[in-house]
């Protein structure tokens, strides 16, 4: 009982170590269109919709294994069914770029590993300006206005109405100086 248990177990190990051997795919060549790009500016807050024609020009399936983005903020959309391309064949990668915690100039990298000849990788690079809503950009008289407390003294005290600009004079301004 024991022996034939003992045969039953060592069998079984030998299956599975040579039953779960991986059938290595020989790498094949891809080419994406524009895989460097360069955006206009957009506002930040919104999304900007990427999309890639990824066509494989080998002779055997590529077979995409992972796609990593450089950013959070970049969202893949892509089915299962997508990260295969049969040879001679195309598809198009998409994904959503998120510009709501991004201020300036943004450069960020999508790298897609695979059986791509010659390393097992490749790389789509964009970049943009984001640009925060014009709501927030204050002009250089009411960041001075904000930062001078002598005029936010003054402010009560001077002169004209709505139609007219306010205004104050240098003996005002010396009379509330402390």
């Amino acid at each position: 009982m024991r022996r034939s248990f003992f045969l039953l177990t060592v069998l079984l190990c030998l299956a599975c170590c040579f039953g779960s051997c991986k059938r290595r795919v020989s790498y094949t060549t891809i080419a994406i269109d524009d895989s460097l790009r360069h955006y206009t500016p957009i506002l930040r807050g919104k999304d900007l919709h990427l999309r890639y024609k990824v066509h494989n020009t080998g002779k055997v399936p590529l077979l995409i294994e992972d796609i990593l983005p450089s950013c959070g903020c970049i969202i893949d959309d892509n089915d299962e069914k997508d990260l295969v391309i049969p040879p001679g064949k195309f598809t198009y990668l998409q994904f959503t770029f998120n510009a709501n915690k991004n201020t300036g100039y943004v450069e960020h990298y999508i790298r897609l590993y695979g059986n791509i000849a010659p390393k097992g990788m490749a790389v789509m690079i964009f970049d943009t300006n984001v640009v925060p809503e014009p709501d927030y950009i204050h002009d250089y008289e009411e960041i001075y206005q904000n930062q001078n407390p002598i005029d936010k003294a003054l402010k009560n005290y001077s002169t004209g109405t709505r139609d007219t600009p306010q205004y104050h004079s240098s003996e005002d301004k010396n009379k509330y100086e402390d």
